[in-house]
This record gives C-alpha cells, sequence and structure tokens, in this order.
C-alpha cells in the first residue's frame, strides 16, 4: 500500500488563497449580475466565513479521527499491559512452585532428561539412584562427588553419582543433582517469553500506513509526541521486518 503524500504548510496555505479566490470572485460575478439588497462588503464576508467554516469542519474531522486512533492504540496497550502481567504472574507462580532441586540423567550423546524435582539434596539424590537402580543393576558403591566447577551460573550446588567398582575402577553413570537458584530462569523460558512479547506487539500494531501531517504528527495512529515523522508503529513494523528477515531467508535456502 502506498503511503499517502502529506501536504507542507505552503502547500495548505495555498489550496485556502485558492479557495477564497473562488469565493470572492463569485461574489464578483454575481455583483455584475446584481447582489440585490446585499452589500458587496456584506457578500465577500459571508463568502470568507464560509470558506472559514468548512477549514474548521475539515479540522474537527480530523481531531475526531485522530482521538479515535488513540482511543484504538489506547486500549491495545491496555490490552498488550494486561497480557505482559498475567505472564508476569505465572512465571511467578510457576517458579514459587516448582521444587529448586533438580535430578538430571545427562548421558552425552542424547538429549538429557529430567528425573524430577525434589524440596531438598537428600530426596533428589536418593530419587536418582532409585531411578538408577530401574535402569541397570547396580554392581559397586554408590556415591556423590560435588563439583564446584559446574556449580555457577543458575545453580548453586552441584553433584554427580559416581559408583566405585571393588577392582579400583570409578565410573560415572552420568546422573547429577544441583540445586536450581531461585531468581534465574532458563534460555527456553526466556526466548518463550520474548516471542511472546513479540507477538503481543504484532497483535496491538495497527496496520494501516503513517500518515504525517505538517508538523510531523502521525495522524493515523494519533502519535503527537517524540522526534517529529516518527511514529512508534512504523518504528515497531521496521524492526520486526528485520527480525523476520533471518527466518524467510533461513526458509528459502531450506526451500520449506
Amino acid at each position: 500500500m502506498t503511503q499517502p503524500t502529506n501536504p507542507t504548510p505552503d502547500a495548505d496555505q495555498t489550496a485556502i488563497r485558492g479557495r477564497l479566490d473562488v469565493a470572492i470572485d463569485d461574489v464578483f460575478d454575481r455583483w455584475e449580475s446584481g447582489l440585490g439588497g446585499q452589500r458587496p462588503q456584506d457578500a465577500i464576508r459571508d463568502a470568507v466565513l464560509a470558506v472559514r467554516d468548512t477549514e474548521l469542519a475539515a479540522a474537527h474531522d480530523l481531531t475526531a479521527r485522530t482521538l479515535a486512533s488513540l482511543e484504538k492504540v489506547t486500549e491495545r496497550a491496555r490490552r498488550a499491559e494486561a497480557r505482559v502481567a498475567e505472564l508476569e504472574q505465572q512465571t511467578t507462580r510457576a517458579a514459587d512452585l516448582l521444587p529448586a532441586w533438580e535430578a538430571v540423567y545427562e548421558p552425552g550423546n542424547v538429549s538429557d532428561y529430567l528425573i524430577g524435582y525434589a524440596n531438598d539434596q537428600d530426596p533428589a539424590t536418593g530419587m536418582a539412584e532409585a531411578w538408577m537402580r530401574s535402569q541397570a543393576e547396580v554392581t559397586g558403591r554408590l556415591e556423590w562427588v560435588a563439583d564446584e566447577q559446574l556449580a555457577t551460573g543458575r545453580y548453586d550446588r552441584w553433584f554427580e553419582l559416581v559408583q566405585r567398582h571393588d577392582d579400583g575402577v570409578d565410573t560415572g553413570p552420568g546422573i547429577i543433582v544441583r540445586r536450581r537458584l531461585a531468581d534465574e530462569t532458563t534460555d527456553t523460558e526466556t526466548t518463550a517469553d520474548t516471542s511472546e512479547l513479540l507477538g503481543l506487539i504484532r497483535d496491538f500494531l495497527d496496520p494501516d500506513p503513517c500518515s504525517f501531517d505538517h508538523h510531523g504528527y502521525c495522524q493515523a495512529h494519533g502519535y503527537l509526541g517524540g522526534e517529529p515523522m516518527s511514529c512508534p508503529h512504523g518504528r515497531a513494523k521496521k524492526l520486526l521486518a528485520e527480525l523476520d528477515q533471518p527466518a524467510v531467508g533461513a526458509r528459502q535456502d531450506g526451500k520449506a
């Protein structure tokens, strides 16, 4: 869709002068054929006032459309804000309900397997050992070894299960128990939240193109602040289009 061209202040003044010239010429045309009992001054005054009333009506209509656009954008922003608050509450509730200790099987060659969650270290290690015995025969003595180097970032405690054998050879079945910090989120959760927020932005964006007046304000979306010729809707559409470009390129390369 082609964005409409907006008139400049000089173009506005020229258009008004043109309408006044036509109105006054009409008075003189009627003067030559007789104005009846009306004085020429009154006829010119009435013609000028008629042009003024037309301009005021057009300005009033523009103001009404601007207010309608503002109401629409404000309502969409309220819905987006409410949805973000809802997501934050859901994330907080999930973090409060999820126990901090987790037992995980990390075979190394395939995806990790979550054994389960527990509220403390002993229940977590007991759950992990029981799961191991259900999967294979245990031929050695099980022992948990702390690994301080891995206890960083999202986790402050990290233990690996080691199986001690009588021949002195120790084996690691790839089972760990770790404690997750309460104020950390996973990369998956962060990505999901970002995708959700981008979806909300797409939802409340107005599909209509921007339309700037001679002051540089966007009349299509009722944006009357910030830098001239700059509207949040237009900037958001541009940024979203840039974010979509890598995905489009990937689909084309993969011929999906």
